[in-house]
């Protein structure tokens, strides 16, 4: 399913996102949210790592799933 994520740096699309030592997800967009003055990005991941607050490690950093849509 889709979901949002963010990380301190902008997430490369296409870049494979890791939990558990498997491949759960990809990033399918990315870009700056200037609302929330931070990177947000879009990913299909598998379930059960589609719950708000789980980490995935991306190829060089660590990216949050988050509520969509991105508001505070």
């Amino acid at each position: 399913s889709l979901v949002g994520l963010q990380s301190e740096r902008p997430l490369t699309v296409g870049t494979e996102l890791q939990a558990d030592g498997r491949t759960v997800g990809v990033v399918t967009s990315s870009g700056m949210s200037p609302q929330l003055a931070a990177p947000v990005a879009l990913a299909i991941v598998r379930r059960p790592y589609q719950e708000e607050g789980t980490s995935l490690q991306g190829d060089t950093q660590i990216a949050t799933v988050v509520a969509l849509p991105f508001v505070e």
